[in-house]
């Protein structure tokens, strides 16, 4: 593996690190994110197709607040656990 794959690595240090698993190649961390980022984009896009049934029949505006408050926070959640 070349050393400049590898980020953040000085060269006499490249070895040692690797040994003690503390550098991560680049593109795998590129690939979680990617990852990541995907799935944070589904569950707040699929918002509105869960909730558009509901807050069509609905009158009440605390209701429909109450509603969208309640499905943001819980897709935020799940966001900060990922």
């Amino acid at each position: 593996m070349s050393i400049t794959r590898w980020r953040f690595a000085r060269p006499n240090k490249t070895s040692a690190c690797q040994r003690a698993r503390r550098l991560v190649l680049r593109s795998a961390v590129e690939q979680k994110v990617f990852e990541l980022q995907r799935r944070n984009r589904d569950a707040i896009l699929n918002i509105p197709a869960r909730l558009s049934g509901i807050l069509a029949a609905e009158n009440d505006q605390e209701v429909v607040f109450q509603l969208l408050t309640q499905e943001l926070t819980q897709a935020m959640q799940k966001l900060s656990d990922s």
